[in-house]
């Protein structure tokens, strides 16, 4: 029979405050008259602080996904309006020798306007 759970807060040498949680166990004997207690101490402190760890740095992930996504989406803006103006340039430049009677525009506008 579960008779209680308590966290227990101890200074141990060499490992200093520490946080233990006990759980209680009543004992029964012939008769089933209660004989005594078990009690079974967990020593929880190194679970609670890489709990804390783990928790902190997923925010930390969190935050820089969060932060990369976001210039991400500003790098995507930025490049559409450079070759955006790229490609407009050089479908200019082969219009350009297309009107002026030349027979074949520079090999790298027409790279430029293909693309």
């Amino acid at each position: 029979m579960l008779h209680r759970n308590v966290l227990w807060f101890c200074i141990l040498p060499h490992r200093g405050l520490c946080l233990l949680s006990s759980v209680s166990y009543l004992l029964h004997g012939h008769y089933d008259w209660p004989t005594g207690h078990l009690i079974v101490l967990h020593y929880i402190t190194e679970r609670l602080v890489t709990e804390h760890e783990l928790l902190r740095l997923k925010e930390e992930a969190e935050h820089v996904n969060e932060t990369k996504s976001h210039f991400l989406a500003q790098m995507n803006q930025e490049l559409r309006i450079l070759l955006s103006a790229i490609m407009g340039y050089a479908e200019r430049r082969k219009l350009w020798f297309d009107c002026a009677g030349l027979q074949s525009a520079p090999q790298t506008c027409r790279r430029i306007a293909r693309i």
